[in-house]
Parts: structure tokens; sequence; C-alpha cells
């Protein structure tokens, strides 16, 4: 119940502060009295009065200065003057200086009562009116729901002065009203049930005033426990988000001045509740475009499919504030779900694991491409628990989406227990839009290792061809080269047989030995060098000395040149900067260049090598023969596999080495003339 007003008699005469008491006791109020003025000011300075009956004539501190007192003190209360006839003059000038009325005496209890009632009426329109200022005041400055929502209580009840008040909200996909901001389990009432007060007035859009709940055949102690019980809705623009309703353990407490307060009360909160919601909406869509643009980010920029799916896991968990979060990705071959990334209590014993598509709520969600929000798990049928044993994670509640690549679902991503509610269509929304992004990304990534696989395969038969190609070249240099062995073979072998068979002097036996080892370091220098041409090709880029390579190249096919006729020119710049290269790579280049240079020359001819440094900073080796040329409609198709004019060729030289020289960024030219000779120019980029 309210406390009662207070109301304060001055008067220096006992009768009629004895009269003025019991005419205002009986009403409720509580009446106390002062005799004099400087014993009023000091009861209104120590409590707060509602009312103060002052007269006007008092000893020592008459009423006008008593009066000028309290205005100057601010204080909130209403002053009705005592006056006689002869005094009225006076009266009038206190009603100016700010007293709510005055009474002439002799007075009639009567007339006291009334105007003692008007006063407080005013008093307490004033505080109504002063909390709606102060709500509206309020609500410009708050931009949280549940901030405006404890505000409005707040007021609501200091206004109507009733201690229950409840504001509900309305849940439209679920077709309910809420308790919001409440610990435990939210309360909750059904729009669809005909009982409820509160659901009542959401149905209809009006005001409900019901003096005996218990007379009401609407009434359910779900809402409140209360004799009486006013609501109002919150409406905007013609659309109801809620009631706001008090009540009270006195039957018909309620006026229509209250339902009118209320209902003014009411048109503000939903106004300020729902710029609340307008203004989370936003600061939601800013958070959620900013995580959707770094997701956006990774998919151009991380094409590695781990790091893709931790990246989708830490912003679900970001995002939604839960507990864990999966993504399944579906084995389509064998009609499976694989959990390949988790965040959460188990990942490590998660991860990897698989079970049949058909299982669970993932299941159904790959089976109809569609989308699921579970508030209790354990009330679905469709809920697995057999996660929930591999992780010891304790499932509440869960939202899952598909992951749809141009129109195939691929996987899952699941989000478990959210930590500070229920999930909502928020989190739907983000999750679905994040998990169109995730299996673009996820896709990329795919594709990006199988391409990467691709290439692994590509160029390790790349690899095997440009061995296979070393190899036809070191036997095409075989007769050469053997002719090469066997020489310093024979010299060893006559050396020992004269040795053997001839008595030496020291000396002579010396110059021999010394013969045979000569022979023998020619022999491992020409081991080495086939060796070093014949192995497979190491890819260490580094920076090299092309005329070193070209140098050992040549030595390499020194043999084949004298058995073929041919006369080699070198023309090497000594002041070529080196090249970043793989130079047993470019060795194999230079050789298949140099021994189609001799092919073209069956009868023998010359043979022109030459380095230099190009004017755009290029390295460039040419080999020119005096050759049979190369017919002008061959040359543009020269470097394709598999074509060639030579009997026996293989057409896989020229192809391999212009793969080779373009993985080092750079080229092969070929200008040729028939009957007159033909020049390969291999150009190879300066270092960055």
């Amino acid at each position: 119940m309210a406390n009662p007003d207070k109301i304060l008699v001055v008067d220096d005469d006992p009768e009629i502060c004895k009269l003025l008491i019991m005419s205002l006791s009986p009403l409720g109020y509580e009446v106390t009295s002062a005799n004099d003025g400087f014993q009023a000011l000091e009861k209104i300075e120590a409590e707060r009065f509602n009312v103060v009956i002052l007269d006007i004539l008092l000893p020592h501190l008459n009423g006008i200065e008593v009066l000028k007192r309290i205005r100057e003190q601010g204080l909130e209360m209403e002053v009705i003057v005592l006056t006689a006839y002869a005094s009225l003059k006076t009266a009038i000038e206190a009603v100016r200086l700010g007293a709510y009325d005055y009474i002439t005496k002799p007075c009639k209890g009567e007339v006291i009562r009334s105007t003692v009632r008007r006063a407080l009426e005013k008093q307490h329109l004033a505080a109504r009116l002063a909390a709606v200022y102060d709500l509206s005041r309020e609500m410009t400055l708050l931009l949280d729901a549940d901030q405006v929502i404890g505000a409005v209580l707040d007021i609501a009840g200091r206004a109507l002065e009733f201690g229950i008040c409840d504001l509900w909200l309305v849940d439209e996909e679920r077709n309910e009203l809420y308790l919001p901001s409440t610990e435990g389990p939210t309360p909750r009432l059904s729009l669809s049930d005909e009982r409820g007060i509160t659901a009542a007035v959401a149905r209809s859009g009006g005001s409900l005033y019901a003096p005996d709940v218990q007379e009401d055949p609407r009434y359910t102690t779900v809402e409140t426990v209360n004799c009486s019980e006013l609501a109002v809705p919150l409406k905007v623009k013609g659309r109801v988000i809620g009631v706001l309703n008090v009540a009270s353990t006195e039957v018909d407490a309620f006026t229509p001045e209250d339902e009118q307060l209320l209902s003014t009360l009411a048109a503000q909160a939903a106004v300020a509740i729902e710029n609340a919601w307008l203004y989370e909406e936003e600061q939601r869509r800013a958070a959620e475009l900013a995580v959707l643009n770094k997701v956006g980010q990774a998919i151009t920029s991380i094409l590695d499919l781990d790091e893709v799916l931790t990246l989708v896991m830490t912003e679900v968990r970001a995002m939604l504030g839960v507990e864990a979060a999966s993504v399944l990705l579906h084995d389509a071959q064998h009609d499976e779900l694989i959990f390949t990334a988790d965040a959460g209590p188990a990942t490590e014993t998660l991860v990897g694991t698989r079970m049949p598509a058909t299982m669970g709520i993932a299941g159904w969600v790959i089976q109809r491409g569609q989308q699921v929000l579970v508030d209790d798990v354990r009330n679905d049928a469709r809920f697995y628990d057999g996660i929930d044993a591999v992780t010891g994670l304790t499932t509440r509640s869960l939202l899952a989406v598909p992951l749809v690549h141009k129109g195939r679902v691929i996987g899952v991503i699941e989000a478990i227990n959210k930590a500070d509610g229920v999930f909502d269509k928020y989190d739907q929304n983000l999750l679905n839009t994040l998990a169109g992004s995730a299996a673009v990304a996820i896709e990329n990534a795919r594709l990006y290792e199988s391409e990467q696989e691709q290439r692994r395969l590509l160029e390790q038969s790349q690899a095997q061809l440009v061995q296979s190609e070393k190899l036809a070249a070191t036997g095409r240099l075989a007769a050469s080269l053997a002719h090469e062995i066997n020489n310093p073979f024979q010299a060893i072998h006559n050396s020992l047989q004269i040795m053997l068979n001839f008595s030496l002097e020291p000396e002579e036996q010396r110059e021999y030995l010394q013969t045979a080892e000569e022979e023998v370091e020619r022999l491992i220098d020409l081991t080495d060098r086939i060796l070093d041409f014949a192995r497979r090709p190491q890819r260490n880029m580094e920076l090299v000395n092309l005329n070193d390579v070209i140098e050992k190249t040549l030595a390499l096919a020194d043999k084949y040149f004298q058995h073929r006729n041919i006369l080699l020119q070198r023309d090497l710049s000594p002041d070529l900067p080196d090249t970043l290269a793989a130079s047993d790579e470019l060795g194999q280049v230079f050789l298949n260049l140099v021994i189609n240079a001799v092919d073209a020359m069956p009868e023998g001819g010359d043979l022109r090598v030459s380095s230099y440094l190009a004017e755009d900073g290029r390295r460039a080796v040419a080999f020119s023969d005096t050759g049979r040329g190369i017919p002008h409609e061959h040359l543009d198709r020269i470097f394709e596999p598999f074509f060639s004019t030579k009997e026996g060729g293989t057409g896989l030289g020229l192809s391999v080495s212009y793969s080779v020289v373009e993985r080092h960024g750079g080229d092969i030219t070929v200008q040729s003339t028939e009957g007159e000779g033909t020049t390969f120019t291999v150009w190879l980029p300066a270092p960055e």
C-alpha cells in the first residue's frame, strides 16, 4: 500500500489545529500541527509534507514569511493559507507568492477536506507529469533495450505508486509474450491461449482493467499475484510490441487517470524500446559486416583449408558467443559427415570423427539443405547424443546451417549453447550469411589443394621428362664419350705394360706412373661431369655465373664436336652479371641446343656460342650454327611437344628446354634461314 499523505497544520490557535486534525485524519491523512512559524519551519526541514495549512497571522514569524522561505528552499509541497475576512488582501498576496488556495475563518470541515483533496490531486498529477517528463528525457539518452525497460518500470511504479509492475514483450516468431531481463528460465505466455489478461491486451491492442482479477475468467497466476490489474499495450505504428501492466493487492485500486497515465508511459516506452532495438540491430549489422568483410578477405587471401576452417570457427564463436562450434563436411563417396574443424572443449578428440550423413540434427540439415534452431535438444527426436559422449560437453541448444556451394550441400556449421540466452533470428541470419562465404572459401581451398596436387604431379612428370631428355642427350654423346674414356684407359694400360715387361730406371718408372695418374684424373673429371649432368635436376635457385655453366656444357661435348668436324667459337662476355637460376637445368637447356646445332650440320660446320648483357638488363646466351636452317613453315611449331623433323627424334628436346627457361621467367627465340643456319637465343631476367 502507498504511504499516506502528510499534512502540517500551522496555527497559534489550538482549537483551530484540533478542528483541522479531526476533519482530515479520518480520510487517512497523517496530520501534524505546529503553533508558530519557527516551529513549522523546523518540522518542514525534518520531514517531507504534501500539504501545509498555514495561518497568515502568526506570532514572531507570520505566514507570509514562512511561505517565502518554503518557496526559497524549493520545497515541493502545496500551501493552503488560513485568513479572516478582514485580511483577504493578504491572502491574495499569498496566492501570488505560490500558495495553492486560501480558506477563510471560520472554516467548515467539508471546505477544508475538499480544498486539501484538490491540492493533493494537483501535487500527484504534477509528480506523475514529472515522471512522464523524466521518462521522455531518459529515453533520449538510452539506446539499450534492457536499460529502457528498467527505466520504464521504475518510473511507472513511482508515477502510480504501486510496487507490482511488469513489462512483457511480444515474440512474434513464437507467438508468445515473455519477460525480458529475468534470472533463470524466461517466463512466457502463449498468445494462442485465451487465458491471461496480459495476453488479451497483446491480442486486442487495447487497454484492459480488471478491478478484481479473481472475478475475471482471463486471469492467470503466471502473470502476477494480485487483486486488481491494469494493462496497456506498447504499440509502434499500430503494431503491438509489448504490454505494460501494474497490479495492486487492493481491489479496484486504479482510476481512469491511472489508465491514461500508464497509456502515455506505454506509448513513450514503445518508441524508446523500438529505437533501442533499431540501434542494437544497427550495431549488430555493423559487427556482422565487419565479420563478413573479414571472412571475405579470407576467401581472397587464404587458400589453406585448415586456416580457412580455423578462421570460420573463431568468428562463429566470437559473433554468436557460443560454447562450441563445429564444421562437418560431407563425404559423398561414403555418405558420411566428418568433423573437419571444431572450437570447443575436446577439439583434438572430435576432429576426424565420422558419422552417417543421416544421423543427428546435422544429418537432417544435410539431407534437406535447411537451417534449424533447437532451443532444447533433449526434446528433439533428431538429436544424437553420441557426440556429447565423445566431447564431454552437454548440448542444450543448437543452431545448424548448411554449407551450400553452387546448389550443392557440402557440409554443416553448428553453433552450440549460446552463453547469454537463446539463439534468435539474428543469429540464424548471421550464421547463414557466414556459411555462404565459408562454403565458397572451403571450396576454393579444396580446389587450390587439388590444383597443388595436380601441379606436384605435373612437376614430377616434367622432372621425369627432363631426366629422360638428359639420358637421351647423354646417349647421343655416348660414342664421343666412349672414345674420350677409352683414350685414358689406353694410356694407363700402355704405361702399366711397359712397367711390367721392361726393366726401367726409377726415374722412368716414376714418369710412367705420373702418366697413369694424370689419365686417372682425366677419367675422374670426365666421370664427374657425366654424373653431374645426368643426375636428377635439383631446382635450387641461386646466383650463378652463366659463363661457367656454358663452359661445363661445352667441355662435356668437346669430343662430340671433334668427331662431327665442328669448329667451336666462344664469344663469352667477361663482365656478364650473375643471374638467379638452377644451374643443372640450364646446363641441360644449353646441351640440348648444342646437340641440335651439331645435328643441323651433318657435314660439319661452325658453332658460335656467345653471352652478353642486353640493354634491358636481360642476360642472353646465343647458339649460332651454319647448318641447313629450319623451314619457315616449321618455325611456329618447333617448341611444340613431339614435333620433330629429325629421323628418330622425340620432339621433346626443345619443348623441355622451353619449359625450363619459362620457369626461370625467361624466353627462347629463334632466327633461321634455310641453307644458311640458325640462331637460338636464351633470354634470362635480371635478379629482382
